[in-house]
């Protein structure tokens, strides 16, 4: 379901259209379904750390953090 589409329904359609129920899902239910559709995260990609240096370097601001008052 699209976010969109859920802000406008109530907490409780929200649950039906989702097969869900306030309490969260049977074990078995969340067994199925990680099953079929996998886990529920995001991928992630490891900072690479010489460049977020550069990133930081090149920032405005480190000009005046360094700058002699």
């Amino acid at each position: 379901m699209e976010l969109k589409r859920a802000a406008g329904l109530s907490p409780g359609e929200v649950l039906t259209q989702l097969a869900s129920a306030p309490t969260g899902l049977s074990a078995e239910e969340a067994a199925r379904r990680l099953r079929e559709e996998g886990a529920n995260a995001v991928r992630s990609h490891g900072p690479r750390p010489w460049r977020v240096l550069l990133r930081q370097l090149e920032s405005p601001l480190l000009l005046l953090l360094v700058s002699p008052r």
